[in-house]
């Protein structure tokens, strides 16, 4: 789109007119910059010509927020649709969160700078504190012995058996066209980073809710406290919030199951797998829908990737 500057402002040069007078000579791009000026773009210029930038800045944010309210490309996917309204899960951020000023995301994360460039079209991130657990998945091709493959198969689990769901983050994507590796394909580093980042945010979610019941039990009995947090049987670790919000990746693996296509709707679901003193061992999967959110009749959802993370929290 044309601005009012390329459109308007042409360089004045001594050139005589038909009376002798200094006639503007024309910019040779006007003629095909007019008919590209609206009235959204005259207006948007004389703003920026008359106001702080950060004022247009906010302008700006405004006009896209109005422009794309209910119009989001995530807003007509029907299982995600059903994922929203089932019991007990929670949308905790959406696009506009992500790109705002500010927030739950400092204004330099990678995610961020993403989205405001349009690699990423559209996320919305769902909480549920009790989902139901992944489905194990198949064990790497190793050197081992039949006889040593249960014990590992037992060690990756850790208590994952005791229970039938855990604490769980759906972080569901969008993505957009300039994100390849490959021609055609998905950058598998990029793969990585939804992995990861969907890891950071059920740490997150879990510091917020140990925050909040450490606030509970401040205020009530000890006992009353306890009661409360033994009502829910998901997998989640048991550390202070603190502990939690400073907890740092130490170690992630990714198994690439097949590719997956650029401008795909995905949706990464990480899981708490087990703790280990100040060691919390998270796993996920990058899906091409929730696992429980098919229609009869819809096939099962595609998996692009798993992945396996140990995040360790600090001593003190």
């Amino acid at each position: 789109m044309a601005s009012l500057y390329e459109a308007v402002e042409l360089p004045v040069v001594a050139s005589p007119g038909p009376a002798g007078r200094c006639a503007p000579m024309q910019n040779p791009k006007a003629a095909e910059l007019v008919p590209d000026l609206t009235v959204g773009s005259l207006l948007t210029a004389a703003l920026e010509s008359f106001v702080p930038e950060s004022v247009g800045r906010a302008y700006h944010a405004a006009v896209a927020r109005a422009y794309t309210l209910g119009r989001t490309p995530l807003s007509n996917v029907a299982w995600l649709q059903r994922l929203e309204a089932s019991p007990g899960c929670t949308l905790v951020l959406d696009r506009h969160g992500l790109t705002a000023r500010g927030g739950l995301l400092p204004d330099d994360h990678l995610f961020k700078f993403m989205a405001r460039n349009g690699l990423i079209r559209d996320n919305r991130v769902v909480w549920a504190p009790e989902y139901p657990l992944l489905p194990i998945a198949p064990q790497r091709a190793a050197p081992t012995t039949a006889a040593s493959e249960p014990a590992a198969a037992d060690d990756a689990l850790g208590s994952a058996p005791q229970t039938t769901c855990a604490a769980t983050v759906l972080n569901v994507y969008q993505l957009a066209n300039d994100v390849c590796g490959h021609k055609g394909v998905v950058h598998g580093g990029l793969s990585s980073a939804l992995l990861d980042e969907s890891f950071g945010y059920l740490l997150y979610l879990l510091a917020s809710t140990a925050a909040e019941a450490e606030t509970s039990s401040s205020s009530s009995s000890s006992t009353a406290a306890t009661g409360g947090a033994a009502t829910s049987k998901a997998l989640r670790p048991e550390l202070p919030s603190a502990a939690l919000k400073a907890a740092m990746t130490a170690h992630l693996e990714v198994d690439f199951v097949r590719p997956l296509l650029p401008e795909s709707v995905v949706v990464c679901v990480a899981q708490v797998e087990k703790v280990e003193g100040r060691k919390v061992w998270l796993r996920a999967e990058l899906l091409s829908g929730a696992p429980t959110t098919a229609a009869p009749g819809e096939a099962a959802p595609v998996v692009y990737a798993r992945g396996r993370a140990l995040f360790v929290t600090p001593r003190h």
